[in-house]
């Protein structure tokens, strides 16, 4: 199957090219499975300091967070197969500067 992703810009000069990219991946593929595809392809950004969170997104869904800094993934949905989720919306990885801003966002979402 065909997925198209996007990502955040992390700074200014990171949002001159568009971040979009249309992988093939196999029909049973995981969310991991995307996750490892994109990792190795270069498709993150190289922050200083390295200790930033990537979620992916489904439309409003929040899917598996990627810890950069120790290479942590944690699962946000029960689901974990692509094409389970590709009905949910467009599928963005949101960048966050900190393991603390993202698990500070996390909090307001359950108050």
């Amino acid at each position: 199957m065909k997925i198209t992703v996007d990502r955040d810009s992390v700074c200014m000069g990171d949002d001159v090219n568009s971040h979009v990219r249309t992988v093939v991946i196999d029909d049973g593929a995981s969310c991991g499975d995307l996750l490892k595809m994109l990792r190795g392809s270069g498709f993150f950004a190289n922050v200083s300091g390295n200790d930033v969170v990537w979620v992916l997104t489904a439309g409003s869904v929040c899917v598996l967070a990627y810890y950069t800094k120790t290479g942590r993934v944690l699962q946000l949905i029960s689901e974990t197969r692509l094409s389970g989720i590709c009905g949910l919306g467009k599928l963005n990885f949101k960048y966050y500067t900190s393991p603390e801003k993202w698990e500070q966002i996390q909090r307001s979402r359950r108050t």
